[in-house]
C-alpha cells in the first residue's frame, strides 16, 4: 500500500512539473509578457533620453526609423535642438497603468511625461510612443518608432532657424581692432557664471569684442513654435524677447581704415591714424589679417592650422606692439635738443663722410648715415636728409640724464590712456649702458621702441604748440583735450613742424615721394635696422609719419616690415600718397 502512494505522488509531481513547463512556455509567449518586455525596454529608453544619451537612444529605434537617418544625423540633430533652445533639467518619466498587450496591429502604445527648462519658459507635456516588435542583429525585441512629436506635442518635424550672430562687413580690414565673438569656453563660463552666462552663450574673444563684452552683451531671445508644412506658425510654445546690448560708437573712420588696409594688405605691417587736433583715433590697422567671420561660423582644423602656422603671423596684432621707430624718432631728439639748449637752429656742424664715432673708446663701432651732402649740417638739413650722425651727436650733447628725463615726458614707459591694451613704448630695456646706446637712441635705434599710436600722439605736439592730444576711441566720451601738455615749447614745436614740412617739400627731402597735389604735408620717413648681433645685416622696417598742414585733420603713422633691398621707407611713398589723396578732398 505504501508503494502505491509513493508511485502516485511521483506521477503527480511529474505531471505538475510538466504543467509548469507548459505554463511557463505559454506565459513567455503571452501578450502580457510582451507588454512587460516592452515596458522594460521603454524604461531604459526614457532613462537614456533623460540623460541626453542620443547614441544609446538610436540603438533602440525601429529599423524603419533608422532608414530615415543615420546615427550621426540623429545625434547631431537632437543635440543641436537641445542646445538651440538651451534645454536643461530634462525629465522623462514613463507612465504605466496596469498590464499591457499589443494592439491588433502588433504595436504597443506607451505614455510618458516630459518636462524641461528652455531659454524662454519651462515646457511640460504628456506624450505617446509607439513600440514595434522586430528582429535586429539577429535578436528579437521591442523598438521605438521615433516621431518628432516626442520633443514637442503637435509637430510636422522641427525646424532650426539659424541664430543671429555677429557679422563683420569690413572683414580683414578691422580684424585685430574689432576682434570676434565665439562660443564661451568652460574656463570662461566658470569665471562668468555668476553674471548669468550659460554654456550656449557667445562671448567676445579678442579685440574690442572682448574689451567691451559687458557693454555690448545683451540677453538672448527667441521663439519656440510649431510650423505647418508651409512653414507657417500654427502654435507658439514660448517666446522671450531679446534685449540689445549697449551701442558703442567708435571714432574709427571705417572707409579710411579700409583704404589703409588695402594699401598694405600684401605686407606685414601696421598703421595708426588720428585727428591731430581732437585726438579721435581714425584707424588702427594690422596686416596681414584674417576674416573674423570665419571664427564666428567656425573653421576646420585645416583652416586653423594654415592660419596659425602662417610665417607672416596674421593673428598677430601689430598695432599693439612696439617697434624701433628709426628716423621717425629724430624730431623728438631735435625738440629735446632745442629745449635743453644743446642745439640751436643757427648752429651748423661740419660732418664729413658716411661714418662717425665719438672716439677710439667705441672700438670698431661707428654711426652710419645714408649720404654725405658735402655741406655744414644744421637741424633742418639733418631732418630733411635724415642724418643719423647729427642726431647721434645731438643725443650725446644733451647728455644721458637730461635726454632720458625729457624723453620720458613724451609718455615713454606709460600706458596710453585708451581702452585697447598696447605695449608701453620704452627708451631702454633697463638702463642706458653707455654712450653708444645713447647715440643710437638719438636716431631711434638702440633699445627705443614705440607703438604706431604713441608715435602719432607725439607728432600731434607739432600741430598743437607742443602738447600731445588725448586719444579718443569712443564717440561722446569726455576727457581732457591733451594727454601730455607742453612736452616741448611752442617755439620748438613750430620749428620742428616747419622742418618736417621741408622733409616733404624740399627737392632732396626723404618724404618728397609722398607729396599730394593741392595739399601740403609735413612728415618724417624712417628705416629701422634690426640686428641680432653686431656686424651683420639685419632686417629693416620702413616707417612714415605725416600730417596735412593746412587745417590739420589727418595724422598717419605707418610701418612696413622687411623693406631691405626694396627701397627702405620709400616702399611706403605711394601708399601714403594714396591714403592722403583719398582722405583729403
Amino acid at each position: 500500500m505504501r508503494k502505491t502512494w509513493i508511485w502516485f505522488w511521483t506521477v503527480f509531481v511529474v505531471v505538475l512539473a510538466g504543467f509548469g513547463v507548459v505554463y511557463w512556455s505559454l506565459w513567455q509567449d503571452s501578450p502580457q509578457r510582451e507588454g512587460e518586455k516592452a515596458k522594460e525596454m521603454f524604461s531604459a529608453y526614457t532613462a537614456h533620453w533623460q540623460n541626453g544619451e542620443f547614441a544609446e537612444m538610436y540603438e533602440q529605434l525601429s529599423a524603419k526609423t533608422k532608414q530615415q537617418m543615420t546615427k550621426e544625423q540623429f545625434i547631431l540633430r537632437y543635440q543641436n535642438i537641445y542646445e538651440g533652445i538651451e534645454a536643461s533639467h530634462v525629465t522623462v518619466e514613463p507612465l504605466y497603468n496596469g498590464p499591457l498587450e499589443p494592439d491588433d496591429d502588433g504595436t504597443i502604445k506607451l505614455h510618458y511625461r516630459f518636462s524641461m527648462e528652455t531659454f524662454v519658459d519651462p515646457i511640460a507635456f504628456t506624450g505617446k510612443a509607439t513600440l514595434v516588435k522586430e528582429q535586429q542583429n539577429g535578436e528579437e525585441g521591442w523598438y521605438v518608432m521615433w516621431n518628432p512629436s516626442f520633443l514637442l506635442p503637435g509637430t510636422k518635424g522641427i525646424v532650426l532657424r539659424k541664430k543671429q550672430v555677429r557679422y563683420y562687413p569690413y572683414k580683414e580690414a578691422m580684424a585685430q581692432l574689432i576682434g570676434y565673438t565665439g562660443a564661451i569656453s568652460a574656463e570662461e563660463l566658470e569665471k562668468r557664471k555668476e553674471q548669468g552666462y550659460i554654456s550656449s552663450d557667445r562671448i567676445g574673444k579678442v579685440g574690442l569684442e572682448q574689451i567691451y563684452e559687458e557693454r555690448l552683451r545683451g540677453s538672448v531671445g527667441g521663439r519656440i513654435s510649431i510650423l505647418n508644412a508651409e512653414g507657417i506658425e500654427k502654435k507658439l510654445i514660448g517666446e522671450k524677447p531679446a534685449k540689445n546690448g549697449e551701442t558703442v560708437k567708435l571714432t574709427i573712420d571705417a572707409e579710411l581704415q579700409k583704404e589703409i588696409y588695402e594699401q598694405i594688405k600684401q605686407e606685414a605691417g601696421t598703421a595708426a591714424a588720428i585727428h591731430p587736433k581732437t585726438g579721435d583715433i581714425l584707424a588702427l590697422v594690422s596686416t596681414p589679417a584674417y576674416d573674423p567671420n570665419d571664427f564666428v561660423l567656425g573653421m576646420s582644423t585645416t583652416q586653423w592650422n594654415k592660419l596659425n602656422n602662417d610665417p607672416q603671423k596674421p593673428l598677430l596684432n601689430r598695432f599693439a606692439h612696439g617697434y624701433a621707430p628709426g628716423s621717425t624718432f629724430k624730431p623728438i631728439t631735435g625738440a629735446i635738443g632745442l629745449d635743453t639748449g644743446a642745439i640751436t637752429t643757427q648752429e651748423e656742424r661740419s660732418i664729413t663722410g658716411l661714418h662717425w664715432q665719438k672716439d677710439s673708446s667705441w672700438g670698431n663701432y661707428e654711426v652710419t648715415r645714408v649720404s654725405d651732402y658735402k655741406s655744414p649740417v644744421n637741424l633742418r638739413k639733418a631732418l630733411v636728409y635724415s642724418d643719423n650722425i647729427y642726431f647721434a651727436q645731438t643725443a650725446l650733447a644733451i647728455g644721458e640724464e637730461p635726454f632720458l628725463q625729457q624723453a620720458t615726458e613724451f609718455g615713454f614707459g606709460e600706458a596710453i590712456p585708451f581702452p585697447f591694451p598696447v605695449e608701453k613704448s620704452r627708451l631702454t630695456n633697463a638702463e642706458m649702458r653707455n654712450d653708444i646706446q645713447l647715440a643710437d637712441s638719438g636716431y631711434g635705434q638702440g633699445e627705443v621702441t614705440m607703438t604706431p599710436l604713441h608715435l602719432a600722439l607725439v607728432y600731434s605736439a607739432y600741430v598743437n604748440d607742443g602738447s600731445m592730444v588725448y586719444p579718443s576711441l569712443i564717440q561722446g566720451e569726455q576727457h581732457e583735450p591733451f594727454w601730455k601738455q607742453n612736452v616741448m615749447t611752442k617755439e620748438s614745436a613750430q620749428i620742428i613742424g616747419q622742418d618736417l614740412l621741408q622733409v616733404m617739400e624740399d627737392p632732396r627731402g626723404t618724404g618728397r615721394g609722398a607729396r599730394v597735389f593741392g595739399h601740403q604735408l609735413a612728415g618724417k620717413t624712417g628705416t629701422a635696422e634690426l640686428k641680432q648681433k653686431k656686424g651683420e645685416l639685419g632686417r629693416e622696417n620702413g616707417w612714415y609719419a605725416a600730417f596735412n598742414v593746412d587745417d590739420p585733420r589727418l595724422l598717419l603713422v605707418m610701418m612696413v616690415e622687411d623693406v631691405r633691398g626694396r627701397g627702405g621707407s620709400h616702399v611706403l611713398d605711394s601708399k601714403v600718397k594714396r591714403i592722403f589723396s583719398q582722405a583729403l578732398p
